[in-house]
């Protein structure tokens, strides 16, 4: 329902255009995870657990060494 004096919001085709595009191409996946995980999924996880993992192995591949000698 509309509020007297209200304005409302006028978008560009081509906004909506890419927004249609969006959810047809891509489904819109950062929704999915969105409700899924909520806030959680917006942090940067980018290569985080492979570089801990690189460097747990080296540890372990170090102390292994060590035992051997």
């Amino acid at each position: 329902m509309a509020i007297k004096g209200q304005k409302y919001m006028h978008y560009p085709e081509s906004l909506k255009l890419e927004s249609i595009r969006l959810h047809v191409d891509e489904g819109w996946r950062w929704m999915r995870k969105y409700r899924e995980d909520g806030q959680a999924a917006f942090e940067d996880r980018r290569g985080s657990p492979h570089r801990a993992e690189t460097e747990q192995e080296r540890e372990l591949k170090r102390l292994y060494m060590e035992v051997d000698v």
